[in-house]
């Protein structure tokens, strides 16, 4: 399984100072390392370390890229490859979302998303938990 950098979109967010900004790079960082510490607890999945595969995920847009996850996933040598997104639509309206894809045929294995109606690190935190152990179904670490 290969694990992408997850993908920040801030572009709705009125408001956005550079401050914020920094500060959500660095959420965005946890969330990540979050998501791989709960997936490399689950029995079910092996990440694939293929750090510069997974890197490349900024060079593309998710959604628009033509599946091109998928292609990274084959790339590094991997069966599944996960997706995060951060879609911060406000200063109080932040959605995230994770799908883990078979690379074979591009097929969800699993999929969710959850909505933050605040704005710490902690919301941040609790958010990817949930997003993780409710909807992709992993243990928590």
């Amino acid at each position: 399984m290969l694990l992408l950098e997850p993908q920040f979109d801030s572009s709705a967010a009125d408001g956005q100072t550079a401050e914020m900004e920094a500060a959500d790079r660095v959420r965005i960082a946890a969330v990540g390392a979050r998501l791989e510490a709960m997936l490399r607890a689950s029995a079910d999945y092996r990440p694939v370390d293929a750090p510069d595969v997974a890197r490349e995920i900024a060079n593309y847009n998710i959604g628009s890229c033509g599946r091109c996850e998928l292609m990274l996933g084959r790339k590094a040598g991997a069966d599944l490859v996960v997706v995060t997104s951060v879609q911060k639509l406000s200063s109080m309206l932040i959605n995230v979302s994770a799908a883990i894809y078979a690379v074979s045929d591009g097929a969800a294995v699993a999929a969710g998303t959850v909505v933050i109606n605040a704005d710490t690190d902690e919301d941040w935190r609790r958010a990817v938990d949930r997003l993780a152990t409710r909807r992709l179904g992993l243990p928590m670490p």
